[in-house]
């Protein structure tokens, strides 16, 4: 799903290379280009369906355009607008990461929820790495957390070389006896507790029989 800030541009109008007529497509809330795109009844005027949303929540009364019309009502935004939109070639927004690939505007989400120079955060270090090397990362990282597949014992990977066999089984050794000590505990809070209802019945037939 596409992220949204409050009343900041998901398409700033400097990631539109071939932008000619940017009065048309401006959304006047955040000063972005217009995505999801509806429009006023009244004007016309194309916004970003977040950033109309969050204006009418935050109207209690009448709910007035943005774009100085009486009242807002809300439609479909115009086709004429949405051929515009949909020439609008744009920069992936992980340029700045290393991305090259140039998108017509009704391609750009579906590209940049796939983009490989999204960012994504190592579960060990928490660096920040984009998403085509991510994997070759993780699988390399000396913080990522391994775990044990046959004590389920959890170390990073810098310390695998610790985690020796005979480390391993006594491990094992360890949970087998406390698992002993459990169900021991266990077979012995159950005879207490039948052993008190032997004691309260007993109790109520020597009073029966009284």
């Amino acid at each position: 799903m596409t992220a949204f800030i409050k009343y900041q541009p998901y398409l700033p109008k400097d990631r539109v290379i071939n932008l000619t007529l940017p009065d048309l497509l401006v959304c006047t809330i955040c000063d972005g280009i217009a995505w999801l795109p509806v429009a006023c009844r009244n004007c016309e005027k194309p916004f970003c369906l977040p950033c109309i949303e969050t204006w009418k929540t935050e109207r209690e009364d009448l709910i007035t355009c943005p774009h100085s019309c009486s009242e807002f009502i809300q439609r479909a935004c115009p086709p004429s607008i949405i051929h515009i939109l949909n020439t609008l070639q744009v920069t992936c927004r992980y340029k700045t990461n290393g991305c090259a690939e140039t998108l017509s505007y009704n391609n750009l989400e579906k590209h940049e929820k796939g983009c490989g120079y999204r960012l994504m955060t190592c579960s060990g270090c928490d660096e920040k790495i984009v998403q085509k090397d991510f994997q070759e990362h993780e699988n390399n990282c000396a913080l990522v957390l391994l775990t044990c597949k046959e004590c389920m014992s959890v170390y990073q990977r810098h310390q695998q070389d610790q985690h020796t066999e005979i480390t391993c089984l006594r491990v094992q050794l360890h949970q087998l006896r406390d698992r002993m000590t459990q169900k021991e505990k266990d077979y012995n809070d159950k005879q207490h507790a039948l052993e008190s209802q032997v004691n309260d019945l007993n109790q109520i037939l020597a009073q029966i029989s009284i």
